[in-house]
């Protein structure tokens, strides 16, 4: 009886054992993951007529100390998504914002009817993937004014026949720091992002 008595105990410590390893498991699970999560900044998106931008976003790769992503005087890259919904051919001809010198549209950026374009991805989004689709390089070249993280600049898109699309793109916000809090606005900057129709 006393055997009887030991061996149900020494069970129930066992069962109790595995199940407190497996909720810890559980949890090291989740700690392991968070320095690893992404953080994603929703790009801008507008239309006009049949061509529709998608993502659109100032972009930047590197190390971010104190919020500022591009200082005057750099270039600073765009990604984004345009299709083209209508049956006539368009194409990309400029983007331009107050913020910068000029902007510059680099590649092939004709759109057949049902076609698009993309720009700025490292590698292929199914967000940003379509069955015909050309590849240019689109940035903000010579920034005029420091661009933050977490705030957002207008920049417009010309097409050559559907006309102009201006929108309020956001700044990439950095995975691997916290969003700094910005200072006091800066020309032409707005500190809540836009991803709705254009202005």
């Amino acid at each position: 009886m006393a055997r009887s008595r030991r061996t149900s105990r020494r069970a129930a410590f066992v069962v109790g054992l595995l199940i407190a390893l497996a909720l810890g498991g559980c949890g090291m699970g989740e700690e392991a993951q968070t320095p690893q999560e992404v953080r994603l900044t929703p790009g801008a998106g507008g239309r006009i007529g049949p061509v529709a931008v998608r993502d659109a976003k100032i972009v930047f790769t590197g190390q971010v100390a104190d919020g500022v992503v591009y200082r005057p005087g750099d270039d600073a890259p765009l990604q984004l998504t345009v299709v083209n919904d209508g049956t006539a051919p368009d194409t990309l001809v400029a983007v331009r914002s107050p913020i910068a010198t000029k902007g510059t549209v680099v590649g092939d950026a004709a759109m057949p009817g049902g076609h698009g374009l993309v720009a700025g991805y490292d590698h292929p989004v199914a967000a940003a993937t379509l069955p015909q689709q050309n590849e240019v390089d689109v940035t903000l070249v010579n920034v005029t004014t420091p661009i933050r993280s977490g705030l957002t600049y207008p920049v417009t898109f010309v097409f050559e026949q559907a006309g102009e699309l201006s929108l309020e793109l956001p700044v990439e916000v950095p995975a691997d720091v916290p969003a700094p809090r910005a200072g006091p606005p800066q020309p032409g900057a707005t500190d809540v992002p836009t991803t709705g129709a254009p202005r």
